[in-house]
């Protein structure tokens, strides 16, 4: 074939297939517009964005872990058609990952402390919740849903690999300082929309403002997030947000600490209140800026003859007394130690575990004394009951070793913002551990969904601090 006086050498099976993928979407668009309307158009706008992205796994990534906080509401979690898996949050966490797939031989290799991260956390992901398929109906009736077997699988494997997606990507892929820049920029920016959402629903659809826990009701139910996930998405996120400040020093910074310390007093959460204090504190220490420490304790004795106090009460909740079965909200005498108890009693339990969400098959749960939960909101016992005690050592081993990674890197930064970035992601998985106390999960969930994006930048901020320099050319 000769096009413009040049022999044209593409293969013909290759012109036909240019052809025959534009019919066959075609049709398949078709067939959606006859079914369904939402469909086709839903179709259509991920051509289009799979388009502009196919050649970049970072956006696509960067949509995604944008709208993680809201992957509970209606919008994204509602299916598209009547098929199991089609959710568009689900959908669009398989967007990114067909564009990853698409792109994966253009960069070079995964860290290997990366591969072993995953490999461990996703098999553990995947043995659990397979161990568990025996007693899906008590789980569905515990969370008063309906689960097949392939819909329990895509809920509890499918979808929390989603959450733990960005450890993947952005180790491989991120491979210079400005995307490290700006995938930090997508989750402050993240954690502010969620904030001013908190507040715009506070202000404009709760009736009675004065009633906290009402409140938080009516914003669940709008969000589809409890107040304890929500707490914990800022207990890993506002580290990177005080590092961005110190990065930037911008206003988009100053409105992030602000909006998130706001959003984080109408939480409601202890758990949240402890560690975002202890977030300023620690990265103060850690990055060398001990001379603020004062500064930071007087700011914080005058906040509080300025904050509510109902969010004083709640917040010193057992320390008066020194009860420490207060503070816990009474979990220590009546759900811990129940539960260690109980499982001390078969030894190859407590070693083992007995599979995902094992605390409603314990006399515990059952006879009602944690009424619906389906954690035992403690996320280290969590490991205990669904992995066994073997396999939660092994875990904190590999969540050490990142840290160490992290903090050893620190002197070895150049690079003034991203040295901020790598205190912050290891201050971020200091406050995981500190609120996995009281919440949370090792898991991949949503509700630490941000602590697989941090581990992902430390890992890719210290290979780039350890990297060789490209020598400068010699001049004349």
């Amino acid at each position: 074939m000769r096009t413009n006086g040049r022999i044209s050498l593409r293969n013909p099976a290759a012109i036909g297939m240019d052809i025959v993928i534009p019919v066959g979407v075609a049709l398949f668009v078709g067939l959606l517009i006859v079914r369904s309307a939402t469909a086709a158009v839903a179709f259509g706008a991920a051509i289009a964005l799979f388009l502009s992205l196919a050649r970049s796994p970072l956006n696509a990534l960067s949509l995604l872990l944008f709208l993680i906080p809201f992957s509970q509401t209606t919008l994204l979690n509602e299916p598209v058609v009547e098929f199991p898996g089609s959710r568009p949050f689900l959908l669009l966490g398989a967007f990114v990952a067909f564009i990853a797939f698409l792109n994966w031989r253009t960069v070079e290799q995964i860290p290997r402390l990366a591969v072993v991260y995953m490999l461990f956390f996703g098999g553990l992901l995947v043995i659990s919740v397979f161990r568990s398929l025996p007693k899906v109906d008590l789980i569905a009736a515990a969370l008063d849903q309906e689960y097949t077997e392939m819909g329990f699988l895509l809920s509890y494997v499918v979808k929390p690999a989603l959450y733990m997606m960005p450890l993947v990507i952005i180790t491989k892929f991120a491979r210079d300082l400005k995307t490290v820049n700006r995938l930090v920029d997508t989750l402050v920016v993240s954690l502010i929309v969620l904030s001013i959402y908190f507040l715009c629903d506070y202000f404009f659809f709760v009736k009675d403002k004065g009633n906290i826990e009402n409140a938080w009701e009516v914003v669940s139910d709008d969000l589809g997030l409890w107040k304890g996930m929500a707490g914990f998405l800022y207990v890993i996120g506002f580290p990177m947000v005080i590092a961005r400040y110190f990065a930037k020093k911008d206003l988009v910074s100053m409105a992030g600490i602000i909006l998130c310390l706001i959003a984080v007093g109408f939480l409601y959460s202890r758990t949240a209140y402890v560690t975002v204090v202890a977030a300023f504190f620690l990265f103060m220490f850690f990055s060398r800026r001990s001379r603020f420490l004062p500064v930071l304790l007087v700011l914080g004795v005058a906040a509080s003859f300025v904050i509510s106090d109902t969010i004083v009460e709640r917040a010193t909740k057992g320390i008066e007394s020194e009860d420490l079965n207060q503070f816990a909200s009474g979990r220590i005498d009546h759900q811990w130690i129940p539960l260690i108890e109980e499982y001390a009693q078969t030894p190859v339990d407590f070693a083992f575990g007995r599979g995902r969400y094992s605390v409603v098959t314990t006399r515990v749960w059952q006879s009602g004394i944690i009424p619906g939960a389906m954690h035992p909101h403690n996320m280290f016992l969590e490991m205990i009951l669904d992995a066994g005690l073997v396999t939660l050592v092994v875990a904190l081993i590999f969540i050490l070793v990142l840290m160490k990674k992290a903090y050893y890197s620190l002197p070895h930064i150049e690079d003034g913002a991203s040295k901020e970035y790598q205190c912050g992601a290891f201050v971020s998985m200091i406050c995981y551990m500190m609120g996995g106390m009281t919440t949370g999960t090792m898991f991949p969930s949503l509700e630490n969904s941000y602590f697989w994006f941090v581990a992902g930048l430390s890992i890719v901020i210290a290979r780039l601090a350890y990297e060789p320099k490209p020598m400068e050319e010699s001049t004349a």
